[in-house]
Protein backbone atom coordinates (compact mmCIF):
# COMPACT_ATOMS: atom_id res chain seq x y z
CA UNK A 1 0.00 0.00 0.00
CA UNK A 2 3.11 2.26 0.71
CA UNK A 3 3.91 2.81 -3.14
CA UNK A 4 0.72 3.83 -3.91
CA UNK A 5 0.61 7.18 -1.53
CA UNK A 6 3.62 8.02 -2.95
CA UNK A 7 4.53 9.62 -6.27
CA UNK A 8 7.21 9.05 -9.03
CA UNK A 9 9.39 10.67 -7.05
CA UNK A 10 9.09 9.00 -3.58
CA UNK A 11 6.94 12.01 -2.26
CA UNK A 12 3.52 11.72 -0.40
CA UNK A 13 0.36 14.30 -0.71
CA UNK A 14 -0.77 13.15 2.99
CA UNK A 15 2.41 12.84 5.15
CA UNK A 16 0.04 11.89 8.11
CA UNK A 17 -1.32 8.71 6.49
CA UNK A 18 2.37 7.92 5.58
CA UNK A 19 3.58 8.32 9.27
CA UNK A 20 0.96 6.27 10.67
CA UNK A 21 1.66 3.80 7.61
CA UNK A 22 5.51 3.40 8.72
CA UNK A 23 4.76 3.20 12.52
CA UNK A 24 2.41 0.20 11.57
CA UNK A 25 5.37 -1.38 9.51
CA UNK A 26 7.96 -1.05 12.24
CA UNK A 27 5.47 -2.36 14.48
CA UNK A 28 5.27 -5.81 12.57
CA UNK A 29 9.00 -5.43 12.53
CA UNK A 30 8.91 -5.30 15.49
CA UNK A 31 7.15 -8.65 16.08
CA UNK A 32 8.71 -10.06 13.34
CA UNK A 33 12.17 -10.03 15.14
CA UNK A 34 10.90 -11.57 18.38
CA UNK A 35 8.91 -14.07 16.60
CA UNK A 36 9.14 -14.96 12.51
CA UNK A 37 5.95 -17.41 12.27
CA UNK A 38 4.61 -16.21 8.59
CA UNK A 39 2.95 -18.77 6.58
CA UNK A 40 4.61 -19.53 2.88
CA UNK A 41 1.42 -17.48 1.46
CA UNK A 42 2.09 -14.49 3.91
CA UNK A 43 5.97 -14.74 3.10
CA UNK A 44 5.36 -14.63 -0.75
CA UNK A 45 2.47 -11.69 -0.32
CA UNK A 46 5.54 -9.41 1.85
CA UNK A 47 8.04 -10.30 -0.60
CA UNK A 48 5.55 -9.54 -3.63
CA UNK A 49 4.67 -6.14 -2.37
CA UNK A 50 8.33 -5.10 -1.39
CA UNK A 51 9.27 -5.79 -5.14
CA UNK A 52 6.37 -3.56 -6.19
CA UNK A 53 7.89 -1.12 -4.20
CA UNK A 54 11.25 -1.16 -5.53
CA UNK A 55 9.75 -1.80 -9.23
CA UNK A 56 8.44 1.80 -9.24
CA UNK A 57 10.75 3.29 -6.68
CA UNK A 58 14.12 1.78 -6.80
CA UNK A 59 16.94 3.67 -4.61
CA UNK A 60 18.07 6.31 -7.92
CA UNK A 61 14.87 8.07 -6.52
CA UNK A 62 16.00 8.21 -3.06
CA UNK A 63 19.35 10.04 -3.63
CA UNK A 64 20.99 12.09 -0.79
CA UNK A 65 19.25 14.66 -1.49
CA UNK A 66 15.83 13.77 -1.22
CA UNK A 67 13.98 14.85 1.91
CA UNK A 68 12.38 12.09 3.09
CA UNK A 69 13.85 8.37 2.41
CA UNK A 70 12.26 6.39 5.58
CA UNK A 71 9.90 4.94 3.12
CA UNK A 72 13.28 3.40 1.47
CA UNK A 73 14.98 2.54 4.43
CA UNK A 74 11.92 1.03 6.28
CA UNK A 75 11.51 -1.29 3.07
CA UNK A 76 15.56 -2.05 3.05
CA UNK A 77 15.24 -3.29 6.78
CA UNK A 78 11.95 -5.09 5.91
CA UNK A 79 13.98 -7.09 4.02
CA UNK A 80 16.75 -7.73 6.46
CA UNK A 81 14.62 -8.55 9.18
CA UNK A 82 13.02 -11.19 6.43
CA UNK A 83 16.42 -13.05 5.97
CA UNK A 84 17.26 -13.00 9.42
CA UNK A 85 14.02 -14.35 10.49
CA UNK A 86 13.84 -16.93 7.41
CA UNK A 87 17.41 -17.42 7.19
CA UNK A 88 18.55 -19.46 3.66
CA UNK A 89 14.11 -20.74 3.09
CA UNK A 90 14.06 -17.28 1.68
CA UNK A 91 16.19 -18.21 -1.39
CA UNK A 92 13.02 -21.08 -1.54
CA UNK A 93 10.62 -17.82 -1.31
CA UNK A 94 12.49 -16.33 -4.24
CA UNK A 95 11.89 -19.07 -6.25
CA UNK A 96 7.91 -18.39 -5.75
CA UNK A 97 8.04 -15.04 -7.41
CA UNK A 98 7.90 -14.46 -10.97
CA UNK A 99 11.38 -13.73 -12.38
CA UNK A 100 11.27 -10.00 -12.72
CA UNK A 101 10.18 -9.38 -8.87
CA UNK A 102 12.72 -12.13 -7.97
CA UNK A 103 15.25 -10.59 -10.33
CA UNK A 104 14.74 -7.01 -8.29
CA UNK A 105 15.24 -8.53 -4.43
CA UNK A 106 18.16 -11.25 -5.24
CA UNK A 107 21.06 -8.78 -4.80
CA UNK A 108 19.84 -7.07 -1.70
CA UNK A 109 18.73 -10.52 -0.31
CA UNK A 110 22.12 -12.20 -0.71
CA UNK A 111 23.75 -9.31 0.24
CA UNK A 112 21.40 -9.26 3.77
CA UNK A 113 21.91 -12.68 3.93
CA UNK A 114 26.18 -12.50 3.72
CA UNK A 115 26.10 -9.59 6.22
CA UNK A 116 24.03 -11.89 8.32
CA UNK A 117 26.66 -14.98 8.45
CA UNK A 118 25.02 -17.12 6.02
CA UNK A 119 27.70 -18.90 3.31
CA UNK A 120 26.36 -18.42 0.26
CA UNK A 121 29.08 -19.80 -2.25
CA UNK A 122 29.49 -23.19 -0.54
CA UNK A 123 25.45 -23.36 -0.43
CA UNK A 124 25.33 -25.32 -3.43
CA UNK A 125 28.50 -26.09 -3.52
CA UNK A 126 28.67 -29.27 -1.97
CA UNK A 127 25.14 -29.57 -0.35
CA UNK A 128 25.45 -27.60 2.20
CA UNK A 129 28.17 -29.68 3.55
CA UNK A 130 30.72 -27.17 4.62
CA UNK A 131 29.80 -26.55 8.34
CA UNK A 132 32.12 -25.21 10.89
CA UNK A 133 31.75 -27.41 13.55
CA UNK A 134 33.82 -30.89 13.84
CA UNK A 135 32.08 -34.00 13.93
CA UNK A 136 31.17 -35.16 17.48
CA UNK A 137 32.39 -38.66 18.21
CA UNK A 138 29.09 -40.33 17.11
CA UNK A 139 28.84 -38.12 13.85
CA UNK A 140 32.32 -39.00 13.11
CA UNK A 141 31.74 -43.02 14.13
CA UNK A 142 28.68 -42.30 11.27
CA UNK A 143 30.82 -40.44 8.61
CA UNK A 144 33.27 -43.39 8.98
CA UNK A 145 30.71 -45.50 7.83
CA UNK A 146 29.44 -43.77 4.87
CA UNK A 147 33.11 -43.26 3.40
CA UNK A 148 33.42 -46.70 4.25
CA UNK A 149 31.27 -48.01 1.87
CA UNK A 150 32.20 -45.35 -0.75
CA UNK A 151 35.34 -48.13 -1.01
CA UNK A 152 32.68 -50.69 -2.66
CA UNK A 153 31.45 -49.45 -5.67
CA UNK A 154 28.23 -51.49 -5.23
CA UNK A 155 27.39 -49.42 -1.83
CA UNK A 156 28.12 -46.27 -3.16
CA UNK A 157 24.63 -45.01 -3.84
CA UNK A 158 23.66 -45.95 -0.57
CA UNK A 159 26.33 -44.27 1.10
CA UNK A 160 25.69 -40.91 -0.92
CA UNK A 161 22.21 -40.89 -0.09
CA UNK A 162 22.82 -41.41 3.71
CA UNK A 163 25.42 -38.66 3.23
CA UNK A 164 23.25 -36.22 1.48
CA UNK A 165 20.56 -37.20 4.81
CA UNK A 166 23.52 -36.84 7.65
CA UNK A 167 24.25 -33.20 6.09
CA UNK A 168 20.64 -31.89 6.07
CA UNK A 169 20.14 -32.81 9.50
CA UNK A 170 23.29 -31.94 10.30
CA UNK A 171 24.37 -28.55 8.59
CA UNK A 172 26.74 -27.29 11.05
CA UNK A 173 28.84 -30.24 10.80
CA UNK A 174 31.91 -29.50 8.50
CA UNK A 175 32.92 -32.99 6.36
CA UNK A 176 35.26 -31.75 4.42
CA UNK A 177 37.92 -33.63 6.47
CA UNK A 178 35.79 -36.81 5.45
CA UNK A 179 36.30 -35.59 1.53
CA UNK A 180 39.78 -35.17 2.00
CA UNK A 181 40.28 -38.63 2.24
CA UNK A 182 38.98 -39.45 -1.32
CA UNK A 183 40.91 -39.76 -4.31
CA UNK A 184 40.71 -35.70 -5.76
CA UNK A 185 38.43 -37.56 -8.76
CA UNK A 186 35.72 -39.31 -6.45
CA UNK A 187 35.88 -36.02 -4.10
CA UNK A 188 34.93 -33.75 -7.16
CA UNK A 189 32.46 -36.44 -8.12
CA UNK A 190 31.11 -37.09 -4.45
CA UNK A 191 30.41 -33.17 -4.13
CA UNK A 192 29.08 -32.90 -7.68
CA UNK A 193 26.70 -35.40 -7.04
CA UNK A 194 25.52 -34.07 -3.46
CA UNK A 195 25.25 -30.99 -5.37
CA UNK A 196 22.71 -32.18 -8.01
CA UNK A 197 20.73 -34.07 -4.44
CA UNK A 198 20.44 -30.55 -2.73
CA UNK A 199 19.17 -28.97 -5.93
CA UNK A 200 16.39 -31.60 -6.34
CA UNK A 201 15.17 -31.01 -2.51
CA UNK A 202 15.41 -27.40 -3.51
CA UNK A 203 12.97 -27.62 -6.39
CA UNK A 204 10.97 -30.00 -4.42
CA UNK A 205 10.90 -27.52 -1.84
CA UNK A 206 9.48 -24.67 -4.00
CA UNK A 207 7.00 -26.39 -5.15
CA UNK A 208 5.47 -27.46 -2.14
CA UNK A 209 5.75 -24.00 -1.24
CA UNK A 210 4.09 -22.96 -4.51
CA UNK A 211 0.87 -25.40 -3.19
CA UNK A 212 0.75 -24.05 0.19
CA UNK A 213 0.58 -20.97 -1.11
CA UNK A 214 -2.59 -21.68 -3.83
CA UNK A 215 -4.07 -23.93 -0.50
CA UNK A 216 -3.87 -20.69 1.58
CA UNK A 217 -5.09 -18.70 -0.57
CA UNK A 218 -8.11 -20.50 -2.05
CA UNK A 219 -9.10 -21.93 1.54
CA UNK A 220 -8.65 -25.38 0.34
CA UNK A 221 -8.01 -28.35 2.64
CA UNK A 222 -7.06 -31.92 2.48
CA UNK A 223 -9.76 -34.29 2.07
CA UNK A 224 -9.09 -35.49 5.39
CA UNK A 225 -9.79 -32.72 6.80
CA UNK A 226 -12.99 -32.48 5.68
CA UNK A 227 -16.51 -33.19 7.29
CA UNK A 228 -18.65 -36.51 5.98
CA UNK A 229 -21.10 -33.76 4.81
CA UNK A 230 -18.57 -31.36 3.06
CA UNK A 231 -17.19 -34.19 1.40
CA UNK A 232 -20.83 -35.86 -0.02
CA UNK A 233 -21.37 -31.96 -0.89
CA UNK A 234 -18.47 -32.09 -2.97
CA UNK A 235 -19.46 -35.47 -4.34
CA UNK A 236 -22.87 -34.19 -5.22
CA UNK A 237 -21.75 -31.05 -7.18
CA UNK A 238 -21.95 -30.97 -10.90
CA UNK A 239 -18.81 -31.50 -12.82
CA UNK A 240 -19.18 -28.18 -14.82
CA UNK A 241 -19.16 -26.20 -11.52
CA UNK A 242 -16.01 -28.42 -10.86
CA UNK A 243 -14.30 -28.13 -13.65
CA UNK A 244 -15.18 -23.71 -14.23
CA UNK A 245 -13.61 -23.79 -10.33
CA UNK A 246 -10.68 -25.41 -11.19
CA UNK A 247 -9.94 -23.30 -14.43
CA UNK A 248 -10.50 -20.19 -12.32
CA UNK A 249 -8.12 -21.64 -9.35
CA UNK A 250 -5.38 -22.22 -12.38
CA UNK A 251 -6.09 -18.89 -13.85
CA UNK A 252 -4.87 -17.48 -10.18
CA UNK A 253 -2.20 -19.61 -9.58
CA UNK A 254 -1.04 -18.61 -13.26
CA UNK A 255 -0.96 -14.47 -11.88
CA UNK A 256 0.63 -16.02 -9.32
CA UNK A 257 3.69 -17.60 -10.17
CA UNK A 258 4.39 -16.43 -14.23
CA UNK A 259 6.59 -18.82 -14.62
CA UNK A 260 4.73 -21.56 -14.83
CA UNK A 261 2.66 -20.20 -17.36
CA UNK A 262 3.23 -22.85 -20.23
CA UNK A 263 2.27 -26.19 -17.38
CA UNK A 264 -0.57 -24.27 -16.27
CA UNK A 265 -2.21 -23.84 -20.06
CA UNK A 266 -1.42 -27.31 -20.29
CA UNK A 267 -3.38 -28.26 -17.59
CA UNK A 268 -6.35 -26.19 -18.62
CA UNK A 269 -6.37 -27.30 -21.94
CA UNK A 270 -6.62 -30.86 -20.87
CA UNK A 271 -10.00 -29.83 -18.78
CA UNK A 272 -13.52 -31.01 -20.40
Amino acid sequence: HMDSILDNTGKCKTPKELEILLKCLWKLMSRLEKEFGLSPSERNEVLVGVANFLRRLPSPVWRDDHENDKPYRTVKTLIHRFCKGSGMQVLGDLECLSVEDSNILKTQVQSFLTALGFDLENQGAAAGCYGSQSASPAQETQLEGMFGKMKDKDMIREALVELHAFSKDNPSVDIRPNLETLTEFKRKLVEKILSDYRKRDNKVQAHRNKLQILAEREGLSCIKDLTEEQINALKAKPLSDITNETKTVLLRHKSTFPKESTDVEDLMEMLP
